[in-house]
């Protein structure tokens, strides 16, 4: 059986490749990113990162069966091994104090509780629509960046427009 993911990796194959391919990508990859560049983009992920930590602990929250919390449990001790540790390393390199990483911006989710049984998988699908909403705000953020700073998009390549110009994206 093929996974979910796997399949959306096949029918998005030359999106995904188009995004390696990015120069902001490639310039990460080669270490020829610009200082200021790489730390705005930690910043960013830090933003995106934490949330997502809430997200899972979330769906730990509400997992309706021990493999689920046990699943989710052992994604969120990954992410602080591999993900958060690794970024950690950089800060110091690019002027990234605790005071930046602070953010200003939150968000509640609140809703009566519904008493049942059938409550398989709610811990996942809560979590993707957490992260749905980040994606959002961010895209949000993009487009707007994009229309304030005239960038033309619509009228050349996105690729193009991301390598002429910096875009100074706040979703705070």
């Amino acid at each position: 059986m093929v996974r979910f993911s796997e399949e959306l990796h096949a029918e998005n194959r030359e999106i995904w490749q188009r995004s390696k391919d990015h120069p902001f990508v490639q310039q990460l990859v080669d270490g020829s990113l610009d200082k200021e560049a790489f730390r705005y983009y930690l910043l960013q992920d830090h933003y995106y990162l934490t949330h997502y930590v809430k997200v899972i602990a979330l769906g730990i929250a509400y997992a309706d069966d021990y493999s689920a919390m046990m699943g989710l449990s052992q994604s969120l001790a990954s992410l602080e091994v591999s993900e958060l540790a690794m970024r950690e390393k950089f800060y110091s390199h690019v002027g990234i104090e605790a005071v930046d990483l602070d953010g200003d911006t939150t968000f509640g989710v609140g809703a009566k509780r519904v008493e049942t049984m059938q409550t398989h998988g709610i811990g996942y699908t809560f979590s993707a629509c957490i992260t749905a909403e980040i994606a959002i705000r961010t895209a949000k953020a993009f487009i707007t960046s994009a229309i304030s700073q005239s960038m033309g998009i619509g009228h050349v390549q996105p690729d193009e427009t991301l390598g002429a110009q910096k875009l100074e994206l706040k979703t705070r």
